[in-house]
């Protein structure tokens, strides 16, 4: 029991399985919020207006931006759970393709994005002033690591 609990608490004792468990997971809730009105919470690309539903929803500040003059439009955002914990996702489009970032308060050190793949969705992920972020979508990486740099600024 003791193992489990500091395996849950403390990073340096994570292993690279638990970053597939988390991607699993992650990928896992994109899939449902694909389904016909699981989109989003709040439908808008007004920063201000998603900002406003989402200090009712949680506990901690969002970098809200639209990027839309990258090619990244800004469509609105839900809240999901992931581990257990409520998580706000912003939902952007990029040619095409819905992306959802992922966002919940860290106290965890930042990190360079890490990339991956499953069930045919590319993932990146990285922690950035004591916020974890996950981008999830089937676009290509290089959309998924262009939007990181936009939101890492």
């Amino acid at each position: 029991m003791i193992a489990i609990v500091l395996w849950r608490v403390s990073p340096e004792l994570r292993s690279d399985d638990y970053q597939a468990e988390l991607a699993g997971e992650i990928v896992d809730a994109h899939l449902r919020s694909l389904q016909p009105g699981h989109m989003t919470g709040i439908a808008s690309n007004d920063e201000r207006v998603i900002k406003g539903w989402f200090d009712a929803k949680v506990k901690f500040a969002l970098p809200i931006r639209d990027f839309a003059g990258a090619g990244f439009v800004l469509n609105g955002g839900r809240v999901d759970v992931v581990e257990g914990r409520s998580v706000a996702v912003l939902v952007y489009k990029h040619n095409g393709h819905p992306i959802d970032v992922f966002m919940w308060a860290t106290q965890e050190p930042d990190t360079s994005p890490r990339t991956g793949s499953r069930q045919g969705f590319q993932w990146v992920d990285w922690r950035k002033d004591k916020m974890e972020f996950c981008a999830v979508s089937d676009a290509a990486p290089a959309d998924l690591e262009q939007l990181n740099r936009l939101i890492s600024g």
